[in-house]
């Protein structure tokens, strides 16, 4: 038998870098989405940290042993007004006085605690009458639940 006319074999080509291979596509779509909620969260933090700021402010002005109830009354009145301020931006809070004022602190309130509760305490506070009820607790619990409405509202300067 004479030789076979047998051609040399011939390998296939190495696989290339492009197209990726689906595990990368898979890996670089995570890593997108790490970066984004990471920066979705880190966002968030600092947009409340003020609110976070302002909680802690609240509890050091009413929870002072040294401070008696009209100094506390003034201080949380000025605490409203700075954190109304920084929520919902100088232009529409810094000029609202008397019920106006008080409608927007029982904006977001069913049970109108600053015109009908025991916020009305805050309303008035430059006035000569006695503190009729000054339970430090309710009064706790009412500036908190207000100040969550207000982060969650957000705000302008947030």
């Amino acid at each position: 038998m004479d030789a076979l006319a047998l051609r040399d074999i011939h390998l296939p080509a190495e696989p290339g870098f492009w197209p990726l291979a689906w595990g990368w596509w898979l890996f670089a779509c995570l890593i997108a989405l790490f970066g984004l909620g990471s920066w979705w969260l880190l966002r968030r933090y600092q947009q409340q940290r003020r609110f976070r700021l302002a909680a802690t402010l609240l509890q050091e002005i009413l929870f002072n042993a040294d401070s008696d109830p009209q100094q506390q009354r003034i201080a949380i009145s000025k605490w409203l007004r700075q954190v109304a301020i920084l929520s919902a931006g100088r232009e529409q809070v810094a000029s609202l006085t008397g019920s106006a004022w008080q409608q927007y602190l029982n904006a977001d309130l069913p049970d109108q605690p600053f015109t009908r509760g025991i916020g009305q305490n805050l309303t008035h506070v430059y006035s000569t009458d006695s503190v009729a009820e000054w339970d430090v607790k309710a009064i706790h619990a009412l500036c908190l639940r207000w100040l969550k409405l207000q982060a969650k509202r957000g705000g302008a300067n947030v």
